[in-house]
């Protein structure tokens, strides 16, 4: 079954990410996945952690600043897979130093 992201929070940011916006690079942040990790669960954990910094930024404020201001601090990211089940996106868990928007 593919993947289809859902979006929840502000869609115009959504949409940026999506269309490239060079305004969004800067919430795209390296994470270091091994090879359990398939490419779309990569892409979908990328898009994830993009889009709820986002969401808290100055972009997202202008946009709708309503919304934004309820959004924001640190971003923590899981996976449930069947194979893996329940496990933090390294660098993006509880107990990593880098699980913050930035």
């Amino acid at each position: 079954m593919p993947s289809v992201p859902i979006i929840v929070g502000i869609p115009a940011i959504g949409a940026m990410i999506q269309d490239g916006d060079p305004r969004m690079s800067p919430y795209f942040q390296t994470v270091n996945l091994d090879n359990s990790y398939d490419e779309q669960l990569a892409q979908a954990i990328a898009f994830s952690s993009a889009f709820i910094g986002a969401c808290g930024g100055q972009e997202a404020n202008e946009i709708d600043p309503e919304k934004a201001s309820g959004i924001g601090g640190n971003t923590l990211i899981a996976t449930v897979t069947p194979g893996y089940g329940f496990r933090w996106v390294p660098d993006l868990g509880p107990h990593d130093s880098l699980s913050t928007n930035k």
